[in-house]
C-alpha cells in the first residue's frame, strides 16, 4: 500500500492509520508519502512493520506538470493499492484517474474550518470528477458516507463505512496520576477534559464559554490536552470568561490511555467531526461524553448518553447539559460504564483490522457489492 497524506503528523486520520497498521502486522507492506514532510506519527508505528518513506514529488508549476510527476512516482513505487486521504491528496486521485496505474482507495475523514459551515463548490466538482476513477471511498462515519453519495456522486457500491477502532484494552488499567504535567486532582473537584488539536474547527473557545457558565459556583476544572494555532485565542477566552485559573493547557500528550481516566467526563465542542478518535478513547476509559451534535457522535455513544449531545449552535443547552453532568456523579459513572461496554463491543482495533481486510480483498478481487454500504 502507498499511503499519501498531506502530512503524517499527529492527527485523527494519521493515528487511525498507525493503529490499523500495527494491528495488521506483517500482512501488508507499506510506503508512506507525506506531502509536507511531517512524519511525527512514525513514532506510533511498530518497529516490526515493513514500512518505507517515499519522498513527495515536485509539485511546482501548473496542474498538468504536477499530475505527470505524480504519475511518474506511482509508476516507480508500483503499489498494489494507492491510499489517498482527504482533499489535500486529491491530485493523486486525478493522476490515477485515466490509464490507471494501480487500484485506488480514497479515504475521506472530514472537513477543516474552511468547510465546517459548507463545502467549497470547486472542491465538490473536483471530487465528483476524481471519484469516477476510484475503486472505493472509505469513510469513518455514516454521515460522511451520505455526503460521498449525495454530494460527491460516488456510487453506493463504491462507498464503504469503515469505523475507527482503538486498543481499548490499554484503557482498562487505570490512569497514571502524573500523566498530565502540572495537573493534580483535588478532592471534590469535577474534572472536565478534552483532547483536540487546538484549531478553529474544534471551537475550544465555545467549550471555555460553556464551562464558565456550568462551573459557576462549583468546584470544577477544565483540562484541554492538545496544541495548535488557536491556543492563544482559547487562552484569551478563558481570561475573558474569568476562569483562567480553572483551565489547564498541558499541551500535546501522546498516550491518552495514561491520562484519560483522570477526567470525570469528556467534552467535545467542534464545529465539524465525523467519528472522532478522542470520543472512542473517552468511551474506552469509561467516561460520559458531552458533545456538539456533529458527524456520527450521537450514534457513537449509548442511547442514555445521547441527550448530552447537543446542537453546535445552542450553547445554552450545552451549558445546561454540562451543568447536569457536573452535578450528578452517579449519572456520569453509569453513562461511562455503558460507553465503555459499547467501545469494547464495537470500536476495537481488532475489529477495525478485520473490516480493513474484508474491504481491501473486496477491492483487489473486484467485488464491490456485498461488503460496501
Amino acid at each position: 500500500m502507498l499511503h499519501v497524506f498531506s502530512g503524517f503528523g499527529i492527527g485523527g486520520a494519521e493515528v487511525r492509520t498507525a493503529t490499523l497498521m500495527n494491528e495488521l502486522g506483517q500482512r501488508y507492506r507499506h510506503s508512506i508519502l507525506s506531502m509536507n514532510g511531517d512524519l511525527q506519527c512514525m513514532e506510533r508505528l511498530s518497529p516490526d512493520l515493513d514500512v518505507r518513506i517515499v519522498d513527495p514529488p515536485d509539485l511546482s508549476g501548473g496542474l498538468p506538470q504536477r499530475l505527470l510527476r505524480i504519475r511518474a512516482l506511482l509508476k516507480d513505487v508500483a503499489p498494489d493499492v494507492l491510499m489517498t486521504r482527504n482533499w489535500g491528496t486529491i491530485e493523486f486521485a486525478l493522476a490515477n484517474r485515466f490509464m490507471r496505474i494501480c487500484r485506488h482507495i480514497h479515504h475521506e475523514e472530514g472537513f477543516n474550518h474552511d468547510e465546517s459551515a459548507g463545502q467549497i463548490p470547486r472542491r465538490i466538482w473536483v471530487r465528483r470528477f476524481a471519484f469516477g476513477g476510484v475503486d472505493a471511498v472509505f469513510t469513518p462515519s455514516r454521515h460522511l458516507a451520505e455526503i460521498a453519495h449525495k454530494v460527491w456522486w460516488a456510487p453506493r457500491r463504491k462507498i464503504a463505512y469503515f469505523p475507527n477502532g482503538i486498543d481499548c484494552d490499554a484503557f482498562q488499567g487505570g490512569p497514571d496520576g502524573d500523566a498530565i504535567p502540572g495537573f493534580r486532582r483535588v478532592n471534590g473537584e469535577v474534572v472536565v477534559g478534552t483532547v483536540a488539536a487546538i484549531r478553529k474547527v474544534k471551537n475550544l473557545s465555545r467549550l471555555v464559554r460553556v464551562f464558565a457558565q456550568a462551573a459557576k459556583g462549583r468546584q470544577a476544572r477544565l483540562v484541554i490536552v492538545g496544541a495548535g494555532e488557536d491556543l492563544e485565542n482559547v487562552r484569551a477566552e478563558a481570561m475573558r470568561c474569568g476562569v483562567s485559573d480553572q483551565v489547564n493547557f498541558p499541551g500535546y500528550l501522546s498516550a491518552p490511555a495514561k491520562f484519560m481516566g483522570l477526567f470525570d467526563l469528556f467534552a467535545l465542542s467542534s464545529d465539524s467531526e465525523q467519528m472522532p478518535l478522542s470520543v472512542v478513547e473517552a468511551m474506552a476509559a469509561g467516561l460520559a461524553v458531552i458533545a456538539t451534535d456533529v458527524g456520527d457522535i450521537k450514534d457513537m455513544v449509548v442511547a442514555e448518553n445521547q441527550p448530552y449531545v447537543v446542537p453546535a449552535s445552542d450553547e445554552e443547552s450545552f451549558a445546561n447539559s454540562l451543568d447536569l453532568l457536573i452535578a450528578d456523579s452517579e449519572k456520569r459513572v453509569s453513562l461511562g460504564r455503558q460507553n465503555r461496554e459499547k467501545a469494547l463491543r464495537e470500536y476495537t482495533a481488532a475489529k477495525m483490522a478485520k473490516t480493513n481486510d474484508i474491504l481491501i480483498h473486496s477491492v483487489l478481487g473486484g467485488n464491490k457489492s456485498s461488503n460496501f454500504s
